[in-house]
């Protein structure tokens, strides 16, 4: 892996780009040990480790994107690996492609888009444990908001309050008659207040938060922008 980087930094970067997917797929054997993500089924309490670091992927991942082709996409890219010596667990793939410098040609090569963000929020993301950090903790990460941590805990631990105020889930508010914007709000005294409207309604109608998010992505757009 060294010897690869040393060659590589004397490619053309245009070159050096083209060349990792053809190194990663030689290094990295994608595992059909795990569940990938289906946005059809996105809630699950019972993740296992590498599960649980795949969903926190796509959801840092999927913000802005329509969520069946940004799934796949982190499925194809993330999903557990080996190598031919060790067994990778999606954050360690992501230290591992960090390690040899080639994680953000990674993304591009992939498509992902939005790719300083991306490498920065994905590279710290790497570095917490998932199945036990709190919102606070999800939100020091760089270019995860109030809307992708609460995504991540509502749907990956049971039992969580929150309100994932998407495009969806607000015009699903405006039609009932709550005074919401179009998009997430940015201030949280803001959020906050929407968030409690959202959390009664759901009490109104007998739903966990979880499941009335999940109900209202199918209804309104499962192939539009989250």
């Amino acid at each position: 892996m060294t010897w690869f980087v040393g060659c590589a930094q004397n490619l053309h970067l245009g070159m050096y780009k083209r060349s990792v997917m053809n190194f990663v797929k030689l290094y990295l054997i994608t595992s059909k040990n795990m569940n990938g993500i289906n946005p059809q089924k996105i809630t699950d309490f019972n993740r296992t480790k590498a599960e649980l670091e795949l969903f926190a992927v796509f959801a840092v991942c999927v913000a802005g994107k329509r969520a069946k082709v940004m799934a796949k996409k982190v499925n194809d890219c993330f999903l557990e690996c080996w190598t031919p010596t060790a067994r990778l667990s999606p954050f360690e793939m992501i230290k591992s492609l960090l390690d040899i410098r080639i994680f953000g040609a990674y993304l591009q090569s992939n498509r992902f888009g939005q790719y300083k963000r991306l490498w920065r929020a994905l590279k710290e993301l790497s570095d917490l444990d998932v199945a036990t950090c709190s919102r606070e903790d999800l939100e020091k990460v760089h270019g995860i908001g109030p809307k992708t941590s609460r995504f991540f805990l509502m749907h990956s631990r049971p039992n969580q309050q929150f309100a994932t105020l998407d495009t969806h889930v607000l015009k699903w508010l405006r039609s009932k008659g709550v005074d919401a914007p179009k998009d997430t709000p940015q201030s949280k005294k803001v959020y906050a207040k929407l968030e409690r409207k959202f959390l009664q309604l759901c009490k109104d109608e007998r739903k966990l938060p979880a499941d009335m998010d999940l109900k209202i992505w199918k209804c309104y757009a499962c192939s539009s922008i989250l």
